[in-house]
């Protein structure tokens, strides 16, 4: 259930980034950005963290998967963004701050590897929380 878990914070996080980070944006794929949009995205948004966790989480060394799962994210992004401007599925407004030589917008770039991150911890912290109980009730300190 921690890949359901992963999933669900991956997406309420990415929805709240895409609402808040919308306006930095002209269009999606030539229309306006509207709740269907944003639902969508947020929803692709999750499966590639999804996919990302379910990856450094093979990885042995434990100290290691935030690291990667954040490089991992940004990576994905820069891909998705580059394939993105290059086909005008979107366009940057003018408010959009731009990562010099990268030509990405910093919201977008950084968005993955910053909500994985805080949605991996979540589902970790749900996961945590659920092992600490029996029959529903918690369990006491030990």
């Amino acid at each position: 259930m921690l890949w359901a878990r992963l999933w669900g914070a991956s997406y309420a996080v990415n929805l709240v980034w895409e609402v808040l980070h919308a306006p930095l944006y002209l269009h999606f794929r030539g229309g306006p950005i509207t709740w269907p949009v944003l639902l969508y995205a947020a929803a692709v948004d999750a499966t590639v963290i999804t996919v990302l966790g379910w990856l450094v989480r093979r990885f042995p060394r434990r100290e290691l998967r935030l690291p990667l799962l954040f490089l991992g994210g940004v990576t994905a992004a820069l891909a998705i963004e580059w394939r993105a401007l290059a086909t005008a599925r979107w366009a940057y407004g003018p408010f959009m701050p731009v990562v010099p030589l990268l030509n990405t917008g910093w919201s977008p770039t950084l968005q993955l590897g910053l909500t994985g991150v805080a949605a991996y911890l979540i589902a970790g912290a749900w996961t945590a929380r659920r092992h600490d109980r029996v029959d529903g009730a918690p369990v006491p300190p030990r």
